[in-house]
């Protein structure tokens, strides 16, 4: 059958060793799903540095990843390189290591760019599904460059590429390819509690010189979905969802200068501001935010527009605060722009006849906001924190 078969340089490394590879289960609907399991792991300080040199990754109840299906661009045919792919986890993060063998290691592309940015490079991701409600998830990306990307999914098939994690991961090129290495916090999922834990999940490799993406939890194109067609990680036992809290206290201070004047005699002016931002879990599906005179400096600017037409221009909103739970009012019709509350003073004053000093605000002030979102009863966890 294909799509089970085991590449045979990759099956006489795995006899070699004696590797225990990921199985496949079918479900109720007849659909046949990949398997592989997690090996718990004692909590210790691992050092994520892409070397896959950790005592962790050498133990012998790893279970191994090894069958990657092509997406593109020869859909169902195995991949064209080994891959392996094990997951660890401890009582605070989930580990996760990949092994990418390639036959011209030297032609492997590392293109570095920034955070968050596409580029021509060989890559890996991590997909998760840990409420396992075939509706939701989040993924974790990293080149072999070492930048990282991520996103969340909800709705099955869409994502939010602004959602930002604090997590780590790092890459390396070696003789034999290149190698990955996550550590991914449980403050940054959301699952459920108790004690035995089946998760979604999904293993993604590219290559770019190929234009080739293989999968783990291969589905063909024609049978649609996606967060629902994750394979299964499963023996995640004994780990409890974080309580998340989250403040972000700010200060900044800035000196202005201008021509003397009545109001203003030396031409200078300094100035500061003190706010913070508040974010708490109520509940897995409850999210309290709020606000008190926020500065959102530290948000990511637009990319510069020339507009010459008679309509507005539509900006994205980037703005934590806005985007928290922003998904639950997605519609086919844009029903609310937030980019409008607090957008910069666009009135003049005349004051040709004034002969003292005006102050011009280049800023809309926030003075304090809040806001409760969530679900009630049955349904997808909310979206996560967006750090």
């Amino acid at each position: 059958m294909r799509g089970l078969r085991v590449p045979a340089v990759l099956l006489l490394f795995m006899m070699m060793f004696g590797l225990s590879h990921a199985e496949k289960t079918q479900e109720s609907d007849g659909r046949v799903v990949s398997e592989l399991r997690a090996y718990r792991v004692n909590p210790h300080p691992l050092k994520i540095d892409g070397n896959l040199d950790d005592e962790i990754w050498s133990g012998d109840n790893l279970t191994y990843a090894s069958v990657f299906t092509q997406r593109e661009p020869d859909e169902g045919e195995l991949a064209t390189e080994s891959t392996l792919v094990a997951v660890a986890y401890d009582d605070a993060a989930l580990y996760v290591a990949f092994w990418c063998y390639d036959s011209e290691p030297e032609e492997v592309r590392a293109q570095l760019v920034r955070r968050d940015r596409s580029a021509q490079s060989d890559f890996v991701t991590v997909r998760l599904d840990p409420f396992h409600d075939h509706r939701s998830g989040q993924a974790f990306e990293i080149s072999a460059a070492g930048v990282k990307r991520d996103a969340r999914y909800y709705d099955e098939n869409n994502s939010d590429l602004s959602w930002d994690a604090v997590w780590d991961a790092a890459a390396q090129i070696q003789p034999w390819g290149w190698s990955a290495e996550y550590r991914i916090p449980c403050h940054c999922l959301r699952f459920s509690s108790k004690q035995m834990h089946t998760w979604g999940a999904d293993f993604v490799r590219s290559i770019n010189r190929k234009n080739e993406s293989v999968r783990w939890a291969f589905t063909p194109v024609e049978d649609g979905g996606f967060v629902s067609n994750f394979g299964h990680l499963t023996n995640i036992e004994g780990i409890q969802p974080a309580r998340h809290a989250e403040i972000l206290p700010y200060a900044v201070s800035k000196a202005e200068t201008e021509p003397k004047s009545i109001g203003n005699v030396d031409g200078k002016d300094y100035l500061g501001n003190l706010g913070f931002d508040l974010k708490y879990a109520l509940s897995t599906n409850l999210i309290l935010d709020a606000t008190v005179n926020p500065d959102f400096g530290q948000v990511e600017l637009d990319e510069p527009v020339l507009n010459l037409s008679a309509y507005e221009t539509f900006f994205g909103e980037r703005r934590p605060f806005f985007l928290e739970g922003s998904d639950l009012f997605d519609t086919e019709f844009n029903m609310f722009y937030s980019r409008r509350i607090g957008r910069s003073p666009f009135n003049d004053v005349n004051d040709d006849n004034i002969g003292y000093y005006t102050d011009y605000p280049d800023a809309t002030t926030i003075l304090s906001a809040a806001k409760l979102t969530g679900r009630l009863g049955a349904g997808p966890p909310l979206p996560f924190f967006p750090r």
